[in-house]
């Protein structure tokens, strides 16, 4: 069984950025927007006071969320693949490719899809290679395991 990890800023410096930014824009566009509900100055701040609380909740709510995100490694296991719950055995993987996009280009990084599952963040190059590499393995092992029964 073989672990591998995920490059970890990758995965959370866009999201947090991205987040930080919509929670911004919404406490601006709220915060301009205040005059138009005619409240009296106990009654603004008051609901200064929520919307920064509301925001900082959602905030740290994606935090959490992102830093339970980057605890999903890659698994090699002798007879499959394992990404978060999700088991792919070596002889049902149909297609393998690789991706590079603006932030994985950013942080050096690239994104593996196997079937129609994407992991985002790996570091390593060729990995993809080395899962061909076990996807003939895989179907080599499945043969014989099949002329064996027979």
């Amino acid at each position: 069984m073989y672990t591998f990890k995920r490059y970890a800023p990758r995965l959370f410096i866009p999201k947090f950025v991205f987040n930080s930014l919509l929670v911004l824009g919404t406490y601006i566009i709220l915060r301009s927007q205040i005059h138009w509900l005619q409240l009296s100055g106990a009654q603004e701040n008051r609901f200064n006071a929520y919307l920064v609380f509301l925001l900082t909740t959602y905030i740290l709510y994606k935090i959490a969320v992102l830093l339970n995100r980057q605890n999903h490694h890659l698994v090699f296991h002798p007879l499959h693949v394992q990404f978060k719950k999700q088991k792919i055995p070596y002889s049902n993987i149909a297609k393998v490719s690789t991706r590079r996009n603006m932030l994985d280009k950013l942080f050096q990084t690239y994104t593996l899809c196997i079937n129609k599952t994407k992991i985002k963040g790996l570091m390593r190059e060729h990995l993809d290679q080395y899962l061909h590499t076990l996807i003939e393995a895989g179907q080599t092992n499945t043969l014989t395991n099949n002329e064996r029964l027979e």
